[in-house]
């Protein structure tokens, strides 16, 4: 990723990997259980959010295992997919959120 800042073709190339124009999707992430913040935004918003957390965790688990555990993903992604609290100070991630995470992250981060 680095050399492809510096890169403008193989920047081209990255980008065209992580973020194909086909089959991109609309309306709705299904990452992104109805009701959530995560379902507030676009499909690409959702789903550049999803990659960015992907990637970075992938690296801080890398590099310093014990500070970034490969768990805190799935924590990470049950946060963002749980429903919007109703009033302050309250909202539990509920069902949905757990069910929406469950499929996605079995080797989320290897």
């Amino acid at each position: 990723m680095v050399h492809a800042t510096r890169h403008p073709a193989v920047r081209e190339q990255l980008v065209a990997v992580l973020f194909p124009d086909e089959g991109t999707g609309s309306g709705r992430h299904p990452l992104a259980p109805e009701g959530s913040g995560l379902a507030e935004l676009s499909y690409g918003e959702a789903d550049a959010i999803l990659k960015s957390l992907d990637l970075g965790m992938r690296l801080l688990t890398l590099l310093a295992p014990e500070r970034c555990p490969p768990e805190l993903f799935r924590e990470a992604l049950r946060l963002l997919s749980a429903p919007k609290a109703a009033g302050p100070g309250g909202g539990v991630a509920g069902e949905a959120a757990d069910e929406a995470v469950g499929g996605a992250v079995g080797g989320a981060v290897d």
